[in-house]
């Protein structure tokens, strides 16, 4: 991302892609796209970020401007960034070197996941862009950490693995996305290479929607860069998200009040393989959900699922013939007298004399 600002001229933004008012003007204040067209950060916060252009004025002469003119602010996502600062630094080689000016700041915190508009005032005058557009920025969370659009990179809770931000979608080792394969401009629809339509999941998802926002497949968010995942339950742990919410237990919905998300541990752990799926012997129901419950042709028996034999008419068979065999050594042991109630077990006498 480039910004070209200049001290004095055109108060509004404009965009090389975007026509402007403001783009007749000899000195404007602009956002303009420099590759890659869009930044991609895989942060939690703290990131430094320079942004690098052309008539903003050079750090070498800051005690010739205005107190106006001094003023340097960025905001991202209507977040302040920290320490936003003009700066310069030397580059080329000792014979043909150049000072490059720039803007260095470190993103915010809480700033937020997905495209955001970035609102620079620099020389005296204001910039913003396009939330969506090649001049504004996208912001992904890094491996261990989650978070949708609008939400901040939280730690990825125990139990579960997070991929963070899956980058940008690459579809060829020369680095082309599907950005740059899809025509929204096309008549006919420009499917996803293997997601379906959240709406319609005999139709995979139109890649051109993705021009008004993103999309929401399950809890996959996908974005014009990259896709926002959500926690992945290891093996052992199950998520009781979206309509299985009201199981969760309060202690760990306290943890993440307001995202759904609610990673708690199977009993036994041998009951959940991982991602929501239950091994074979297991299955989930309400009310507790977490594959809890016996799945058809298992039995509960010392808190594990057991499989039920093959044939269920061989227990009505098994337990026939134990009652015989207990009938009739009754009948034997009454029909002889035999009393077994008495056993000689002997005597031991110990002398001390």
């Amino acid at each position: 991302m480039a910004v070209a600002a200049s001290a004095r001229g055109c108060r509004s933004l404009c965009f090389s892609l975007i026509a402007s008012a403001c783009a007749a003007s000899s000195t404007p204040v602009c956002l303009a796209p420099a590759p890659p067209l869009f930044l991609l950060l895989f942060v939690q916060g703290g990131q430094a970020i320079r942004i690098l252009g052309k008539n903003m004025g050079r750090f070498r002469d800051i005690a010739n401007y205005t107190e106006e003119e001094r003023i340097l602010s960025v905001n991202i996502g209507g977040w302040l960034s920290v320490n936003a600062s003009r700066q310069e630094s030397l580059t080329g080689s000792s014979t043909d070197s150049a000072f490059i000016d720039f803007i260095g700041f470190t993103l915010p915190p809480a700033a937020p996941v997905g495209f955001s508009e970035v609102t620079v005032r620099v020389a005296g005058q204001y910039a913003t862009s396009d939330p969506r557009s090649a001049a504004s920025l996208f912001v992904g969370c890094k491996r261990g950490y989650f978070a949708h659009s609008n939400e901040t990179c939280s730690a990825c809770p125990i139990g579960a693995w997070c991929n963070g931000t899956a980058g940008a979608m690459l579809t060829s080792a020369s680095g082309t996305t599907e950005l740059d394969s899809i025509n929204f401009r096309s008549p006919v629809p420009v499917p996803h290479p293997y997601l379906l339509d959240p709406l319609d999941h005999t139709q995979h998802l139109d890649l051109r929607r993705l021009i008004n926002g993103t999309v929401m497949v399950g809890n996959l968010e996908v974005d014009l860069l990259g896709y926002h995942t959500y926690p992945i339950p290891a093996a052992g742990f199950f998520d009781l998200n979206s309509s299985m919410a009201s199981a969760c237990p309060p202690l760990v919905r306290s943890y993440f009040p307001d995202r759904d998300v609610c990673v708690v541990a199977c009993i036994p752990a041998t009951a959940c393989n991982g991602a929501n799926i239950c091994s074979e012997a297991y299955r989930s129901k309400a009310p507790y959900y977490r594959c809890a419950d016996c799945n058809v042709g298992y039995f509960k028996s010392a808190g594990d699922c057991i499989k039920c034999p093959d044939s269920p008419y061989m227990l009505f068979v098994g337990a026939g013939m134990i009652i015989i065999v207990i009938a009739t050594i009754g009948y034997l042991l009454n029909k002889y007298q035999y009393d077994i109630r008495v056993v000689s077990i002997g005597e031991c006498r110990v002398s001390f004399d």
